[in-house]
């Protein structure tokens, strides 16, 4: 079954590097991408771009501006919109109790 997905990325720099995350979901485990995250249905884009950031790395974040909006169909027969914005990163540590994923945080 085919599904439209909305999603807000999170382009965090420091330091002249972007932070990138291993994915652990099994459909693309292993796979590097930005924290991003599903639109909820009763939520902006805005909202879902910090919650979704905050859940995935700790950090305390603030959405700065929109970067892009891209479209990817994925083979799982999901038609993906991507809202990508670029992020002030308010906090300079991982605080790993505040973090919903286990996974891997690199910049790159």
């Amino acid at each position: 079954m085919e599904k439209i997905l909305v999603v807000a990325a999170n382009i965090i720099e420091r330091d002249r590097k972007i932070l990138l995350m291993q994915e652990t979901f099994k459909e693309v485990k292993g796979k590097w991408n930005f924290p991003a995250g599903r639109l909820e249905i009763d939520e902006d884009i805005i909202t879902c771009a910090k919650r979704e950031g905050e859940e995935e790395t700790g950090f305390k974040l603030k959405p700065l501006y929109l970067i892009g909006i891209y479209q990817h169909y994925l083979t799982l027969g999901h038609n993906v919109v991507f809202i990508c914005f670029q992020i002030r990163d308010c906090r300079r540590e991982i605080n790993h109790h505040k973090r919903s994923h286990g996974c891997q945080m690199v910049f790159f």
